[in-house]
């Protein structure tokens, strides 16, 4: 229909479009040239389904004014016509087909128009005059300006105060649903948390992204709670300072709608869109994932807004126990530890740096402190764990085991980031462990049996009878004092475990003062002393005590005397004896003396004497006893007789040369035998004299005693002899 005259009304009443055997062709009004075309209010326009209508402003300038209800199931099309205007007037409009906005429509005079799919294309505008005039959508409602993510504009090529709205918002629906991983849709605010762990901690612990939580990833979905209308729209990233470490669909925006169809299809009422993905990466610094919201537009003007929310949290980090843990030298059963001490170093953050925990493992030859510890806070020497290890110190030698921290990150602030397992940790524990050298003294020692004055020693045994352990086991040293009747001097120092007895360095001997049966003791002092440098220096063995016994002889002393009888004895052994019988008369007898041959040594613990006599001149004398003689003991006596017989005149004298030597069977001799000490003589000259006259001291003598007449008479006979 054509209004051909300008100021013509065409006044219809009734007016039926679409018969439903010619769909694919519409059936237009168009406005004449020049003029503006008016459908009156008294017109009701029915727009039967498979029917489309096309209201067509014919050029550039003219106008159509619609003030006729629009009711049926078909489509209402405002042709494409640049500088032309629809005007619509009418609330009437319950069109259950589409409302395709090709061109200008403008909707004035207040009240809802209700229409199945509102359509508007890349050249249609709308203009919603006034706040009451409303377009209410039932089935859908598309724009080809929308646009996507942060650009998406619900209201692209729409003017005017008044709203687009779905039959659900319309019903009293106030929002779509927002649902996060999967859970429940709520309207209005919601959150999705992100918690990570921080790549730099990552790599200061020397793990991969593939072994912790360094990327969280979460997503949420938009659903359609309506039971009408489908709706599209777009999620903008509305945070004031946008994070860069956040990533995804979900926050960027950009690819909403292509990716997920959520604006190119919509979501059908009761359903959902694809989930929309947001990354958080844990780059940077550790710290609250703050201030990051979403908002999520609908085609409706519906918004809702998402807050993501989380944090980064570095992980726990434990010092390194690089290179090996030395043990002070000690000796064996000894107790020597030292500290190993477990912190976290990860930088100090009480809510956003982990705690740590673990377990220390020993093998090998470490011993010590195992266990598990936990809650070890960064930067707070309050919580650090302390273990004592050490090294077996059953047997000597180089020592060795292996330390393993077994170390773990635990969640703090109900992150949910759990427990991460961090890279263990070994470490060498060695320590140098000394055998004590192990004394074996002799218990008692025999100097040789010796003369007075002699100097006899003995060797005091010592050995250092401790295991060998390759170079482990100290040396053994020992200092020698000596109690009264023992003498004694010498040292040993550097003596090693088996190698053999020390015989040379400790000798001993007896008080060779006097004689006698001599005892004492010698005190060995001993020590094990530090081999290879190991600092232990010098530690006391005590002391052992060695009896020392030793037998002193005297020297045998030969000499002379006179024990009886007649003459006159005099001399010593050094100048010789004399025994003079002086001068007696003849045929008065036999005059005898009676000597020793003597031992005058002490009577015990004195050599033997031995004799033997040789007669150097004369032979006017009876001797007895001059004899070789052997064994006599000190203080002992040889009795020898010397007799002058008065029978012959004349003047006797005679030399005797006594050879002595002593002899003693205790006192040893290189090559064996007896001792035979060396041989010494005494002298012994014998003289006297017989006569036959008297003295005048004689004469006197025998006159006095009435002698003299038997002198006479002996005189007359020796004459007539």
């Amino acid at each position: 229909m054509r209004g051909g005259f300008t100021g013509v009304t065409f006044d219809v009443k009734k007016l039926i479009v679409g018969d439903g055997t010619n769909a694919s062709t519409a059936t237009a009004i168009v406005a004449a040239a020049g003029a503006t075309y008016t459908l009156a209010a008294s017109t009701n326009i029915e727009i039967l389904t498979n029917g489309t209508l096309k209201l067509d402003a014919g050029t550039s300038g003219r106008t159509m004014i619609v003030s006729a209800p629009i009711t049926g199931n078909g489509n209402l099309t405002v042709a494409d016509i640049a500088g032309g205007n629809v005007i619509y007037s009418n609330s009437g409009m319950t069109l259950g087909g589409a409302l395709t906005v090709n061109g200008a429509l403008q909707v004035t005079g207040g009240g809802n128009r209700t229409v199945g799919t509102l359509a508007r294309t890349a050249n249609g505008s709308l203009a919603l005059d006034g706040a009451t005039d409303q377009v209410v959508v039932t089935s859908d409602y598309t724009n080809t300006g929308f646009g996507s993510g942060n650009t998406f504009n619900a209201r692209a090529g729409i003017s005017g105060s008044g709203a687009i709205i779905s039959a659900d918002m319309a019903a009293g629906r106030t929002n779509q649903g927002l649902s996060v991983n999967g859970g429940t849709a709520t309207a209005g605010n919601t959150a999705l948390n992100l918690n990570v762990h921080t790549t730099s901690s990552i790599a200061a612990n020397g793990l991969t992204g593939t072994n912790t939580s360094d990327v969280a990833n979460g997503d949420y979905r938009i659903q359609n709670t309506g039971t009408v209308t489908k709706i599209r729209g777009g999620a903008t990233n509305s945070s004031a300072t946008p994070d860069g470490r956040l990533s995804g669909v979900g926050i960027s925006g950009g690819s909403v709608e292509t990716a997920t169809g959520y604006a190119a299809t919509g979501i059908a009422a009761g359903g959902t869109s694809p989930n929309l993905g947001v990354t958080f990466t844990g780059s940077g610094a550790a710290g609250a994932l703050s201030g990051q919201t979403v908002t999520v537009s609908d085609n409706f003007g519906e918004s809702q807004e998402l807050d993501i929310t989380g944090g980064a949290y570095d992980l726990a980090q434990a010092n390194a126990h690089a290179g090996p843990i030395t043990i002070a030298a000690q000796h064996v059963g000894g107790s020597n530890t030292a500290t190993v001490t477990v912190s976290n170093v990860a930088p100090t953050d009480a809510t956003y740096t982990e705690t740590l925990s673990g377990g220390l493992a020993l093998t090998g030859g470490a011993t010590g402190g195992s266990g598990t510890f936990s809650g070890i806070t960064a930067g707070d020497p309050g919580t650090n764990v302390s273990r004592q290890v050490g090294v077996n110190t059953g047997t000597a030698g180089h020592i060795t085991g292996t330390g393993v921290l077994t170390l773990k990150s635990d969640a703090v602030n109900s992150s949910g980031l759990g427990q991460t397992a961090l890279l263990d940790q070994s470490f060498d524990i060695a320590g140098n462990v000394f055998a004590y050298a192990a004394a074996t003294v002799s218990t008692s020692v025999t100097v040789a049996a010796q003369h007075v004055n002699g100097s006899e020693r003995a060797a005091i045994s010592i050995a250092n009878t401790a295991a060998a352990s390759g170079g482990y086991t100290e040396t053994l040293s020992a200092t020698m004092t000596t109690s009264p009747a023992a003498t004694g001097s010498g040292s040993v120092g550097g003596l090693v475990a088996g190698a053999g007895p020390d015989t040379t360095s400790l000798m001993v001997g007896v008080d060779t003062t006097t004689a006698g049966a001599k005892s004492g003791t010698a005190t060995v002092l001993l020590s094990s002393d530090e081999v290879m440098s190991s600092g232990l220096g010098s530690t006391s063995l005590g002391s052992s005590n060695v009896g020392v016994v030793g037998d002193v002889y005297n020297y045998a002393v030969g000499d002379m005397a006179k024990t009886g009888g007649s003459g006159t004895f005099s001399g010593t052994a050094q100048v010789g004896f004399n025994l003079d019988f002086g001068t007696i008369l003849q045929n008065t007898g036999t005059y005898t003396a009676n000597l020793g041959a003597l031992n005058t040594a002490p009577a015990a613990f004195s050599d033997l004497l031995s004799g033997l006599f040789a007669i150097t001149a004369g032979s006017g004398f009876l001797l007895t006893g001059f004899d070789p003689f052997s064994g006599l003991a000190g203080q002992g006596s040889h009795a020898l007789t010397v007799a002058l017989a008065s029978a012959d005149l004349g003047s006797w004298s005679e030399t005797i040369k006594f050879t002595w030597n002593g002899s003693n069977t205790a006192i040893p001799v290189t090559g064996g035998g007896t001792y035979v000490g060396p041989t010494s003589d005494i002298f012994l000259t014998i003289s006297g004299t017989v006569t036959d006259t008297p003295e005048p001291g004689i004469l006197w003598l025998m006159a006095s005693a009435g002698l003299l007449g038997w002198y006479s008479a002996r005189r007359k006979v020796a004459k007539c002899a």
